[in-house]
């Protein structure tokens, strides 16, 4: 099965997939060259999907398995925001200007689920991001099913009834920490008794959200953020805490060393309703050696550690 999915203009699936390469420990959002790749549950099972990008849009399919062509639809429109306008992002913006005239077109990437995001996020709570890819790695491929096909094998992000019955020993020799353990195995209790549903989430707006996420221990206000930015597609969502930002506002603003989760806030202001886009922007120019001291929104050739999400 082959579907053609169009795309609002700007977009750019090739700015995309540079994001999702950021890290050789990727394991679940696969690039081979042009294409990407990424198992998920079916309704018979396992199944494989790939995206290609296309005139004006992008060209899905899937590889192995089944899975009905509504869902692969929904699937890849809302993990690569095919329909959302990008056209009246803050341009003139001091800040804001260089990353969107740079990254025209660059959407969110989402997440597959927003299960996997707040994961991922607890994961990278307190360390560098090359070694929560490290940890997310491990995790993945001791606890998540797979997919073979043409000499590749492909994972799906453990779900919360296999994480539940999972060792808490067992996941700290793969270096988890008690903590995170402890909130992953919970926020994955929560789900399987209902006292956490994502779906809820959706109906609600952006700080009632926050509220509900935020119910659960070991989830803040920078981890709740993170979720609803790429784990529900919310614009104008901003992670202020996050130390990316807060040193790419600091350079920007000619501090001495970061800014404050403050002064991130009262910066951003002037970027609604897109605050999550221009957050993301900022991640990806990290990505692309933006923001070094002194060197405030050159992009250079070879990619650095982003030191973001």
């Amino acid at each position: 099965m082959e579907i053609f999915l169009p795309a609002r203009e700007p977009f750019r699936f090739d700015l995309a997939l540079k994001y999702l390469k950021r890290s050789h420990d990727e394991v679940l959002d696969v690039v081979h060259g042009d294409r990407y790749r990424r198992a998920m549950q079916g309704p018979d099972g396992p199944v494989l999907v790939e995206a290609t990008a296309a005139e004006a849009g992008v060209t899905a399919r899937v590889l192995a398995g089944t899975l009905p062509e509504e869902t692969l639809a929904c699937q890849i429109q809302r993990q690569f925001q095919l329909d959302y306008d990008r056209t009246q992002l803050p341009a003139d913006d001091p800040f804001a200007g260089p990353l969107v005239e740079q990254f025209q077109g660059l959407p969110v990437v989402q997440t597959a689920t927003p299960f996997e995001a707040m994961v991922w996020a607890i994961l990278g709570q307190q360390i560098n991001i090359a070694f929560a890819y490290k940890l997310k790695r491990r995790f993945v491929e001791n606890y998540g099913e797979q997919v073979d096909h043409d000499g590749h094998t492909y994972y799906l992000f453990p779900t919360p009834d296999r994480i539940v019955m999972i060792d808490t020993d067992d996941l700290r020799e793969i270096q988890f920490s008690r903590q995170k353990t402890r909130y992953i195995v919970g926020i994955s209790q929560a789900i399987i008794d209902g006292e956490l549903d994502f779906e809820e989430a959706e109906q609600l707006d952006d700080e009632d959200a926050l509220a509900l996420l935020q119910k659960q221990i070991g989830i803040g206000r920078w981890t709740a953020e993170y979720v609803l930015m790429r784990g529900l597609g919310r614009r104008d969502v901003i992670p202020a805490g996050d130390m990316g930002l807060r040193s790419a506002v600091g350079v920007f603003q000619g501090l001495p060393g970061n800014a404050s989760e403050q002064a991130v806030r009262d910066l951003a202001e002037s970027w609604r309703p897109y605050r999550g886009d221009i957050a993301f922007r900022c991640w990806f120019g990290f990505q692309h050696g933006m923001y070094k001291r002194g060197k405030q929104a050159a992009v250079v050739e070879q990619p650095a550690d982003p030191g973001s999400y």
